[in-house]
């Protein structure tokens, strides 16, 4: 592609995720979105992606984060699968957002249901292949987090990538104590943390640790306008910077208030 036709899919790709962030139901903050599709981006130059290829949310709510996700799978033509148990919408409704933000959803699988029955070969099974993304936004308690942290263990490709959401949320302990639980435990031989962003945490194979992990400021220098970015300046090396469960990672922080997308049924 000319120079000029790569920024055109770059806008058009902006605009989406923008569309998500504006229109969707839901919660997120922008600086973790606009993170979520550089590192998607990044995979797509370090993963093979003949092999490890799509995403897997668990909980989605009404797809404003898994909308940020399918724009990111659309360039390669990749799958996305839900679940949920949805009380609160259908799977007809998540369908219709993400085509609302991106055109289309014909490669988004949704399905109704407890993450914590769910098997890694069924996943795989309606995947076709191991995930390269997974976002763990289901049940915000211990159990439920460790489960679906496990899961995503046994089914997560090399170079893969799972976002934690509400890791640092403090009205979500169960969270952080679960997340923290698996990450230390010994089912745990290959995920090691290497990005906390507002209040994600961000977690990769072994493997792509290093890789992922030194892309960190060069998300920063990109991004200058954002608010984690602003923030990043304003502290020292050794705020920026911590160790968690063994791993050293990135802190990036925020100004309480500043770029979340909240939006409310009817608002």
């Amino acid at each position: 592609m000319t120079d000029a036709q790569i920024q055109e899919v770059k806008k058009i790709k902006e605009d989406k995720i923008k569309f998500a962030l504006k229109e969707i139901e839901g919660w997120l903050w922008e600086d973790s979105a606009w993170l979520t599709a550089f590192l998607m981006e990044i995979q797509t130059k370090n993963v093979d992606l003949s092999n490890v290829s799509g995403a897997v949310e668990f909980g989605t709510y009404k797809g404003k984060y898994l909308s940020v996700i399918y724009t990111c799978l659309q360039e390669h033509s990749e799958v996305a699968i839900g679940y949920d148990i949805f009380t609160i919408n259908t799977q007809e409704q998540l369908k219709e957002n993400i085509k609302k933000a991106n055109g289309e959803s014909d490669r988004l699988f949704c399905f109704k249901g407890d993450t914590k029955r769910l098997n890694s070969d069924d996943i795989l099974k309606a995947l076709g292949k191991k995930p390269r993304f997974i976002s763990v936004d289901a049940e915000h308690t211990f159990e439920g987090v460790y489960n679906d942290l496990l899961l995503s263990l046994q089914i997560l490709g090399d170079g893969g990538i799972v976002a934690v959401d509400d890791f640092t949320n403090v009205h979500c302990p169960g969270v952080t104590e679960g997340a923290i639980a698996f990450l230390s435990s010994t089912h745990n031989l290959k995920l090691k943390p290497f990005v906390s962003c507002c209040n994600k945490l961000f977690i990769t194979t072994e493997s792509h640790y290093e890789i992922y992990f030194n892309e960190i400021e060069e998300f920063l220098c990109k991004n200058p306008d954002l608010n984690v970015s602003k923030y990043h300046t304003t502290r020292s090396d050794s705020q920026n910077k911590q160790k968690l469960c063994r791993a050293d990672i990135h802190v990036l922080s925020h100004v309480k208030g500043a770029n979340y997308h909240m939006k409310k049924a009817g608002s």
